[in-house]
């Protein structure tokens, strides 16, 4: 009567190192049984890479951009419905806009057709996008990596990669969104935008399409996410100190943790490492070492401490932006809103905004169609 935990990836290795870190270990420090089912190698996929000119490595910026939208849109009108992915959520906005903005003085498709998805629009507007898709109404979403994995997205022809992935696993997962059942061939294409962008996209199309996919890395022993787990199960009750070590030894992560670096856990946590009382950070837990238990320090102000700040990403300062008529559109950086001054027009969602006015977390906007932007793009996060 076990547990049983069941593992399912498309795209990670080494298989028996991540195995050991589902199952994790028993107390005399062997890994549990686990049985590994390989069926990586049964999708068939096609991949592409295309430099947009020629002579990539001598032509202007203006030229290889306009090369690449051109590129673009041959791909787009050949296939019922194309997933551009792009590297930030900024060239998300920018890729989108300019596309709506061709096909319209073009008259060869109708510029809703085209849709931006990411994660800093309102989930109305994602889900919106996402049901539209799957009815197929739209011709293209461009997307940063919100339509990476997970959700259902309907049928897609094919999936078009802005620049380099950056990793053989990421490109297998874009480029699966296409075909997605498991007899279809997944169909995807790959369009540099510099020398550099050549080398490495055609490398990692090789490796993808020889299964070389890249090694997962496992932190082993981080104590930062162990005290956070320390915090965890202290809320729920006392502990003995070697009752507790030997399930934090349990995990993959930890099961080479000395019991040494665990006590200095404990007592960083307990306040007797190092006093940080004059900087008003307190002790978490209360530790007894002459009795060897240790239990929760205070009532609510850990709890609601730990679970405010459990995780190792950062959060990031949004500001909600809301339209003039009241309806929630996305959210943009603090940093951008910063540079933003009333009258501005800016990108999001692929539709332009003026911008009236902020109030603390809050941006309001009044929706202009057709106006060209007159701020830079916002920043927003970026692939290592």
């Amino acid at each position: 009567h076990r547990l049983i935990r069941i593992g399912l990836s498309a795209t990670i290795a080494p298989l028996d190192e991540v195995a050991k870190f589902l199952v994790g270990f028993e107390d005399n420090g062997r890994p549990r049984k686990c049985k590994i089912v390989d069926a990586r190698f049964a999708k068939p996929f096609e991949i592409r890479v295309v430099s947009p000119l020629r002579n990539i490595a001598t032509a202007s910026a203006s030229e290889i951009s306009e090369a690449i939208y051109s590129t673009l849109k041959d791909i787009i009108l050949k296939h019922r419905t194309t997933l551009v992915f792009t590297n930030t959520r900024s060239a998300t906005e920018r890729v989108v806009f300019k596309l709506r903005k061709m096909f319209k003085e073009n008259n060869v498709l109708d510029a809703d057709k085209i849709e931006a998805h990411h994660s800093s629009l309102s989930r109305d507007l994602r889900l919106n996008v996402e049901e539209k898709l799957k009815r197929g109404e739209l011709k293209v979403v461009v997307c940063s990596t919100s339509l990476e994995l997970g959700i259902d997205i309907g049928y897609i022809d094919v999936v078009v990669l802005l620049s380099s992935p950056k990793s053989v696993s990421r490109l297998l997962q874009r480029i699966g969104r296409a075909g997605h059942k498991l007899r279809n061939v997944s169909k995807g294409i790959t369009v540099v935008v510099d020398r550099d962008d050549l080398v490495e996209c055609t490398v990692l199309a090789k490796a993808a399409l020889e299964r070389k996919i890249d090694n997962v890395r496992i932190p082993k022993n981080p104590l930062d996410v162990l005290a956070q787990h320390i915090v965890g199960i202290a809320l729920e009750r006392k502990w003995k100190v070697d009752e507790a070590y030997r399930l934090v030894r349990r995990s993959y992560n930890y099961h080479t943790l000395s019991f040494k670096d665990f006590m200095s856990v404990l007592k960083y946590l307990s306040g007797k490492l190092v006093n940080l009382e004059h900087q008003r950070v307190y002790a978490k837990i209360w530790l007894d070492e002459e009795e060897g238990v240790f239990g929760r320090k205070g009532r609510g102000k850990t709890r609601m401490i730990y679970y405010m700040n459990s995780g190792t990403i950062p959060d990031e300062a949004k500001i909600t932006v809301i339209s003039d008529n009241g309806r929630y559109i996305g959210t943009i950086d603090e940093l951008f809103l910063q540079i933003l001054l009333p009258g501005d027009i800016f990108v999001l969602g692929g539709r332009t905004y003026k911008f009236i006015r902020s109030y603390g977390s809050l941006a309001l906007v009044k929706p202009v169609e057709g106006e060209r932007p007159t701020v830079p793009t916002w920043f927003s996060e970026m692939l290592p």
